[in-house]
């Protein structure tokens, strides 16, 4: 060949070359498209009626809830007596008289609120726009603005008769006027870290709120009569501060880093938050006569909240009796393994014990039971004293166990509701139906002495149950990894009475529906069954091979999931993603969950269970690609995502860690006692979790991520890990990212950091050049 024809062939070939990877960069970057709409409210925003949140009216059979179409959103009004389903109120009438009053314009399909509440006689709705207070009359649908006064303000808690609101001001406890707006401080003594009503630094995301300006609700918690509060006074004066830098605060380039401080115990440190109880007495007559009454006893153990909050149902464990005479709360040892349950009595201030249980291996976050279980005389009360959660009827004056409610190799999870009048006992339970995912929560009622248990959710699926004030409805959401959620009222007895909604997920269809699946395979142990799911890219090919991920989280109280989704965005990149339970995590068994106790998170999950489900899943299906193993996981997952890949670098080749918390002993103390046990106790026991011990064997590729001031998991986890990798000469990727919190996993930049990793070092395919994740 001429050198003339030389260069010609090395053109074409060069065109062709770039051509190709034009190509291939313009299929990444519609991947990456694909997989943005899975991401946050891409496509989310789309899939309707996926789920009802019923706003019960007083004591009635009827309740509203807000409808999301393709053609904006209505409020429908349902009466469970009756069996009817209508409008809550003329949507086209309403939005001329929200226009009228506030010369805007509103359209029947997108009114100016989420949510609004009747007046008593049900004639005026209340709500508001932009924070102003308005009213509404249903019959003529003129709108006139409310004084401010009327209005629960972010951080109040108003009264259950509507009549004052208690807040939080300087660290001390005030009430509100609902009527007129006058305030009346109940203490003047609170100061900072010895303040009443406030959580203490260590619940989660203290920095985050006060850097966003976010407002928590006043700890306080109303008696049914509306005449008393409870409260309690926290005391962290004596806990450890811990320092977060801000390396890039707002103000421009050049600003001086802020240093913030939080109080946060750690474990094995000497003082912890406590707290003690104040019950404030506000007499019976229409102005308050305030009588506070400090509780007698020791201080509680405060790790997070007393208070029941419905956001964080698992931590709450105070609550009140119907006499509003009594109040009762849970108290957990220093080591988490002695539990019991006191009764205070709010007139004279006196405590006593009711009853005790105690569990060698701890007890879990997902122990503690609503407030639902006592009539005065009686209690329901919650024990794996038989290996398995089952609920036990006690006498409240003695504590005596009365009966045996409710036995056998399945697991109760929490009680719904109790008609004493009846004797019906309402609990949601898995693992008792044979055949059935163990994992699927059914609604089940039984009389007080074991008899008639009776399953009142019929399908084959996962249920998350709410009931009516009264207990005489209760609404059901079905759904499966495979079945879009249908949401339906059912009366107490488990019959029907209407389908409310069945998911529109037809936006998710034309997008293009992943393959998701429930996998149920064997333990490390071959014996054990141990559930997965599974998600394949919308458009996979079973003729091809495809890398594997690993979405793992090590906390051990987390299983995989068994609703529905919409799938993971990671997966429209050309990954097989598998969610994995593992021996060791809740939800099951006793000696299941304590196989992880005193391993901390080093076993929690189960890595070599993962390992275990991840050849099964081979051995049936040639398009898993094992050669080509990844794992990522955030927080508990950081940790466990590391660990994997420090602990069988022959299977796992690359991994990606956000805010991981590498070692308990620079976490909140609770996680790391709860499961590891006192760093005095069994000193080698926290070196076995802590990731930093275990660098020795690394390979492959690692990337290590955090937030600077993540308030949640110091970015010490990380750091040090970084030291231990820097000294045992290792490479590794490290992204720090300026200003972010624990919440750096919504960060458009470490999301398309993640992405790009697993695609440039499993797929061999180079990310889309110049992506940007939230703004292409």
């Amino acid at each position: 060949m001429t050198t003339a024809g030389i260069c010609r062939a090395m053109l074409s070939l060069g065109a062709f070359i770039s051509t190709a990877a034009l190509s291939a960069q313009a299929d990444m970057r519609a991947a990456y498209e694909r997989a943005e709409m899975l991401q946050g409210d891409g496509i989310s925003d789309r899939l309707y009626g996926m789920s009802v949140q019923p706003n019960w009216i007083g004591g009635q059979s009827r309740f509203w809830y807000r409808a999301v179409g393709p053609n904006g959103s209505e409020f429908v009004l349902i009466d469970a007596e009756r069996g009817t389903r209508h409008p809550a109120f003329d949507h086209e009438k309403l939005a001329r008289g929200l226009s009228s009053l506030t010369g805007r314009k509103y359209s029947a399909g997108a009114l100016p609120m989420q949510r609004f509440e009747f007046t008593p006689g049900g004639r005026e709705i209340r709500l508001q726009i932009g924070g102003d207070p308005i009213q509404c009359d249903l019959r003529r649908y003129a709108c006139f603005r409310l004084p401010a006064s009327v209005v629960v303000r972010p951080g109040e808690v108003a009264s259950p008769d509507g009549s004052w609101a208690a807040f939080v001001r300087d660290h001390n406890l005030f009430l509100r006027s609902l009527h007129d707006g006058r305030e009346v401080p109940l203490t003047t003594d609170g100061v900072a870290d010895h303040a009443y009503g406030e959580r203490p630094d260590s619940f989660m995301t203290s920095l985050n709120a006060r850097k966003h300006g976010d407002v928590w609700p006043a700890r306080v918690l109303w008696s049914p009569d509306a005449r008393k509060l409870i409260t309690y006074r926290v005391d962290q004066r004596q806990v450890l501060k811990m320092p977060y830098v801000e390396w890039a605060p707002a103000g421009g380039y050049g600003a001086r880093p802020k240093v913030h401080y939080l109080r946060m115990p750690m474990a094995g440190d000497k003082h912890v938050p406590m707290s003690r109880l104040v019950v404030f007495d506000l007499g019976s007559g229409p102005a308050p006569q305030i009588k506070r009454i400090d509780v007698a006893g020791a201080p509680i153990q405060m790790p997070y909240d007393l208070i029941y909050d419905a956001a964080f149902p698992w931590w709450g464990s105070l609550w009140w009796d119907r006499s509003s005479r009594h109040t009762y709360h849970l108290r957990e040892s220093r080591d988490f393994r002695h539990l019991r349950l006191i009764e205070t009595d709010v007139v004279s201030g006196a405590v006593r014990d009711v009853l005790e249980d105690f569990s060698a291996t701890g007890f879990r976050f997902n122990f503690r039971q609503l407030p639902l279980g006592f009539n005065g005389k009686t209690m329901l009360w919650v024990s794996e004293k038989d290996g398995w959660q089952h609920l036990y009827l006690h006498d409240v004056g003695s504590g005596r166990e009365l009966a045996r409610v409710t036995r056998g190799q399945w697991r109760v999870d929490k009680v719904m509701h109790v008609d004493w009048q009846q004797d019906w006992i309402y609990f949601t339970a898995s693992g008792r139906e044979p055949g059935m995912d163990l994992y699927y929560f059914q609604l089940y009622r039984i009389k007080s002495d074991g008899s008639q248990l009776t399953r009142l959710t019929p399908e084959d699926a996962q249920h998350d149950i709410s009931f009516s004030p009264d207990g005489r409805y209760f609404i059901a959401r079905a759904s499966r990894v495979d079945l879009p959620p249908i949401t339906v009222l059912r009366r107490a007895d488990g019959s029907l009475v209407q389908v409310l909604e069945k998911a529109d997920i037809s936006a998710l269809t034309v997008f293009g529906r992943q393959r998701i699946e429930r996998f149920r395979g064997k333990a490390r142990d071959g014996v054990t069954d141990i559930y997965a799911t599974v998600y394949r890219p919308s458009n996979f090919d079973p003729t091809r091979r495809y890398p594997v991920l690993d979405e793992i989280y090590g906390f051990p109280d987390v299983k995989a999931v068994s609703r529905f989704t919409a799938g993971k965005p990671i997966a429209e990149l050309g990954f097989i993603v598998v969610e994995i339970d593992g021996i060791g995590t809740g939800r099951r068994s006793k000696a299941f969950s304590a196989a992880s106790y005193g391993k901390g998170w080093a076993q929690a999950g189960g890595l070599s269970d993962h390992i275990a489900i991840l050849k099964q899943l081979a051995a049936i299906d040639p398009s898993f690609d094992l050669q080509r193993a990844g794992v990522y996981g955030y927080s508990g997952g950081g940790h466990t995502a590391t660990r994997a890949i420090l602990d069988y670098p022959d299977f796992f080749k690359v991994a990606v860690a956000g805010a991981g918390s590498h070692d308990v002993r620079l976490y909140q103390y609770e996680w790391g006692e709860h499961y590891v046990g006192q760093p005095s106790e069994d000193p080698e026991a926290f070196d076995l979790q802590a990731n930093s011990q275990h660098v020795g064997k690394f390979a492959g590729k690692l990337l290590l991520a955090h937030g600077d001031i993540d308030d949640d998991v110091s970015v010490a986890n990380t750091l040090q890990v970084v030291d231990a990798l820097i000294k045992a000469n290792k490479d590794f990727d490290l992204l720090i990212v300026p200003g972010a919190t624990h919440d750096m996993y919504q960060h458009p930049y470490f999301i398309r950091r993640q992405w790009d990793y697993f695609v440039r070092h499993l797929s061999d395919r180079e990310p889309p050049v110049g992506y940007r994740v939230g703004g292409r």
